[in-house]
C-alpha cells in the first residue's frame, strides 16, 4: 500500500501562531505576577490571613519560577518545546482554577507553586521561541516581546483597579488569567515546533564552560538586582499606601501599574 506524503505545516503553523503565542506567552506571565499584589489585600481579607502573611506566597511563585526557568531548556531539548508549553498552559489553567476556589493559604501556596513553574516556562523559553523562529531579527522580537510584557504588567492591576472598588470578586481576575492561559493553550496545540538539532542542545560540558565565564554571571547579577527592587516594589505598593498613606483603593492598586 502506498501512502500519501504527510503534509507539511505550513507558514501559519511554522512561524505566526508560535509567534504570537510565544508574545501572549509574556502577556500571560505578566498578568500572573501582578495579580495578587494588586488583590493583596482584598484576597487577604477573604482568606482570613495579614497582608504580610498572604504577600509571602509570592516568594513561593517566584521560587518555582526560578526552578522552572532553570530548567525548562534542558526538558525542551528532550521533550520538545511544544510539550513544555502545552504542560505549562495546563498549569497555569489549574492554577487559576485553584486561586478562584481557595480558601485556605495552603490551597493560595499550591496555586502560586503552579503559576511560578508555568510562568518559568513561559518568560525564560518564549524568548528562545522568538531567537529560533527570527535569527536575524531577535533583536527586535526580544524588543516586542517586552512590550507584550509590559502591557500585562501594567493591564492587570489597572483592571484590579478599575473593577475591585466596584464590587467586583478578586477571584473573578484569576478566572480572567485562567481563560487567557486556555486561549494560549489552543495556539501551541495549533503550532508545529521543530525539535532542536543536535549540535544546539544544552549539555553539561557546554553549560559548565559557559557558567565559568563572567561575561555569564554579569547579566544574571543585573537581573537578579532588577528583580530584586521590582518584587519589592510591586508586592508591597497597596499595601503601603493603604496603609501609610490612606490611599483610595484604586489608586493603590493603580501604583502598581504606573510602576
Amino acid at each position: 500500500l502506498e501512502f500519501p506524503p504527510r503534509r507539511q505545516p505550513g507558514q501559519l503553523q511554522q512561524t505566526i501562531l508560535p509567534a504570537t503565542a510565544a508574545l501572549a506567552s509574556l502577556f500571560v506571565f505578566a498578568l500572573s505576577v501582578n495579580l495578587l499584589p494588586a488583590a493583596l489585600l482584598r484576597a487577604s481579607s477573604d482568606l482570613g490571613v495579614s497582608p504580610e502573611a498572604l504577600a509571602v506566597v509570592s516568594s513561593l511563585q517566584f521560587g518555582a519560577f526560578f526552578v522552572a526557568a532553570a530548567g525548562s531548556g534542558i526538558l525542551a531539548d528532550r521533550g520538545g518545546k511544544k510539550r513544555i508549553f502545552i504542560a505549562s498552559c495546563i498549569l497555569m489553567v489549574i492554577g487559576a482554577g485553584m486561586w478562584a476556589g481557595t480558601e485556605r493559604l495552603a490551597h493560595a501556596c499550591a496555586a502560586a507553586v503552579f503559576w511560578g513553574v508555568a510562568g518559568g516556562v513561559f518568560e525564560s523559553m518564549s524568548s528562545a521561541l522568538l531567537c529560533d523562529l527570527f535569527p536575524r531579527r531577535r533583536k527586535l522580537f526580544m524588543n516586542l516581546s517586552q512590550v507584550l510584557y509590559s502591557l500585562g504588567a501594567v493591564g492587570g492591576p489597572w483592571m484590579a483597579g478599575l473593577l475591585l472598588p466596584r464590587g467586583t470578586n478578586w477571584r473573578f481576575l484569576f478566572v480572567g488569567v485562567g481563560v487567557c492561559s486556555g486561549l494560549l493553550l489552543l495556539l501551541y496545540l495549533g503550532s508545529h515546533l521543530p525539535a532542536p538539532e543536535a549540535h544546539e542542545r544544552v549539555t553539561r560540558k557546554r553549560l559548565l564552560a559557559m557558567m565559568r565565564t563572567w561575561s555569564f554571571f554579569t547579566p544574571c547579577l543585573a537581573i537578579f538586582l532588577y528583580v530584586l527592587s521590582e518584587s519589592t516594589i510591586v508586592v508591597y505598593a497597596n499595601l503601603y499606601l493603604r496603609r501609610a498613606h490612606a490611599a483610595p483603593e484604586n489608586w493603590a492598586i493603580y501604583s502598581i501599574a504606573f510602576f
